[in-house]
């Protein structure tokens, strides 16, 4: 199994894991620190999520709600399309 193969496998069981019902977006403050991806860089994560995105396996987004942000939310968030997305779902 590929090292991206068992990436987008963390990845997706993460997810799944964190989700409130399927389909919900689970914020990247919380997906950085699940235990399927603890031990990771923060450089191989985000290169991994711009893979996923680009590939259609995950959807990232902004928060919509800016001043809801914490401070942890703000600094787990990946640089995608010029803006910072902090929240995450499986395609």
């Amino acid at each position: 199994m590929s090292v991206d193969t068992r990436w987008d496998k963390a990845v997706q069981d993460a997810i799944t894991e964190l989700q409130s019902r399927k389909g919900a977006w689970v914020g990247l403050c919380e997906l950085r620190f699940h235990p399927r991806l603890v031990g990771t860089t923060r450089e191989a994560q985000d290169r991994h999520l711009r893979r996923m995105s680009h590939e259609g396996k995950v959807v990232l987004a902004p928060e919509s709600n800016q001043k809801a942000l914490t401070r942890a939310a703000r600094d787990a968030a990946v640089w995608i399309g010029n803006e910072d997305n902090h929240l995450i779902r499986i395609r």
